[in-house]
């Protein structure tokens, strides 16, 4: 930035005058490494002409005389000097191919030449250009038939359609692009977040990296208030909301795609790719239906019908451990094979009125997509429909009041029994009739055979052998 004891002053008798060209990307490196920013390395980032250095010199010490001054000294040169710019070869009909409209040759000719360009005819009618010093900007073919069309008028090229060579390609289904379109399809909108992150938000939102990875810092960041890579898509989701909110959008649905980054027990930085989801507000409703918003029942089996859209997974919830950010009691996990795919749930209400989204719940969803894919079992595979009926057998089963509910019904899916076609829980009762401290979860239980009708007997028998099985994993009682 220069100093007190070298600046000039009145009683400066001596000056040694210096015309130098530096490398713009050391310069750039190392104005934004020590965060001193003049308008010498803002002039030397963008690159100058170096051809005009000896020119500078020489103009300036034609001028010294005005100033009183005396040249005393030769000049020198040190470094070296920058190589000619190379040649460039440009095609005369390429330029018509590029920009629609035939441009003749001679024209071409000589409005590169009017940019200080050097241009000779090659052989096969190939121009051969050599630009100027000062327009590094110049360095392939695209460049010199833009300046072409600029000098020749945009105005002058007409408006055709494009031509292109159409075919099919096949797709990979369940993939990132399939939950966009899931999320999509049923009214959420796409934002566009950064990758960038304030160290506060990545210790509140860990996102799903396991536990002791530690965020990743940039070296050189934009800003002193975004200086490590995110580790979770919400923060970025819920800054976007807070602007819809500030709008006064009163219901924001809303959904961002994008990597993640984190440093597992203190390695190196991985990144990893992830999906995330927010709603806030009351949707709205047809006229002269009763407003209801969404409860987290209703946020959880949304999820789990975009899953089910993108690529079948056999997942269940389990309750959230450390998600401070998350509403206690109305929050759970995605888990699938003993690892964690995903969180939905209810943002806690003191981090909800930070972000000034209101007094209402505010719901919340990522998932890991790199999990996702490892675990899921491809696309959806469509099978004709069964042509023997299925027996439907209901189970009325007392049980611990802290057993998740998640629990019993993997366990009734797991009894290996080929008769089983599905199990879903159905009711969830505790009161009158229910021992305190227990509750009542009602399972229905389809069983069919491909092959024949299933009788009264075959049915009993398997049942038999699920209450046998669940016994063995689980206490509970018959209601």
């Amino acid at each position: 930035m220069g100093g007190s004891r070298t600046e000039v002053s009145a009683g400066t008798r001596e000056v040694v005058l210096e015309s130098a060209v530096f490398d713009p990307r050391s310069v750039r490196r190392t104005a934004r490494r020590l965060g001193i920013h003049s308008e010498a390395s803002f002039r030397f980032e963008r690159e100058v002409d170096p051809a005009a250095a000896a020119q500078a010199v020489q103009a300036f010490a034609g001028h010294a005389g005005v100033f009183g001054m005396q040249r005393c000294g030769p000049l020198a040169e040190a470094g070296t000097m920058a190589p000619e710019r190379p040649v460039i070869e440009l095609a005369a009909a390429r330029v018509g191919q590029l920009l629609g409209t035939e441009v003749p040759e001679a024209e071409s000719i000589a409005a590169l030449r009017s940019l200080g360009a050097r241009v000779e005819v090659g052989e096969g009618g190939r121009l051969m250009v050599v630009p100027p010093s000062w327009r590094n900007d110049l360095v392939q073919e695209a460049d010199l038939i833009e300046e072409v069309a600029r000098l020749h008028g945009f105005e002058k090229i007409p408006t055709t359609r494009p031509r292109i060579l159409a075919r099919a390609r096949a797709r990979e289904r369940g993939g990132l692009a399939d939950l966009r379109a899931a999320w999509r399809s049923r009214g959420f909108a796409e934002a566009l977040t950064l990758s960038f992150a304030e160290a506060s938000e990545n210790q509140r939102f860990g996102g799903l990296w396991p536990a002791g990875s530690a965020s990743v810092a940039m070296r050189n960041p934009l800003a002193s208030v975004a200086s490590e890579l995110r580790r979770s898509l919400l923060p970025g989701l819920l800054a976007a909301a807070r602007l819809n909110r500030s709008r006064d959008a009163a219901f924001i649905p809303l959904f961002t795609s994008g990597r993640v980054f984190a440093a597992p027990q203190g390695g190196l930085g991985e990144e990893r790719r992830a999906i995330a989801a927010l709603v806030a507000g009351t949707p709205p409703v047809p006229l002269g239906e009763e407003m209801a918003p969404l409860s987290f029942l209703r946020w959880k089996g949304l999820v789990e019908s975009v899953l089910e859209e993108a690529g079948p997974v056999q997942t269940l919830w389990s309750p959230v451990e450390d998600r401070d950010m998350l509403h206690p009691g109305q929050s759970a996990e995605l888990c699938c094979e003993d690892r964690v795919l995903g969180i939905a749930g209810a943002l806690h209400p003191r981090i909800a009125e930070e972000f000034g989204l209101g007094a209402g719940p505010v719901w919340l969803a990522e998932l890991d997509l790199e999990a996702w894919r490892e675990v899921r079992s491809g696309p959806a595979q469509f099978r004709s429909l069964a042509r023997h009926p299925a027996t439907r057998r209901d189970l009325a089963l007392v049980l611990d009041a802290a057993l998740p509910a998640g629990d019993v019904l993997a366990a009734l899916r797991d009894s290996g029994d080929s008769l089983i076609e599905s199990v879903e829980l159905f009711d969830q009762y505790s009161g009158r009739g229910v021992s305190e401290g227990k509750k009542s979860l009602g399972f229905a239980v389809s069983y069919r055979a491909a092959d024949r009708t299933l009788k009264d007997e075959e049915v009993d028998l398997s049942q038999k052998r699920l209450l046998e099985h669940l016994g063995r994993v689980i206490p509970y009682e018959l209601r």
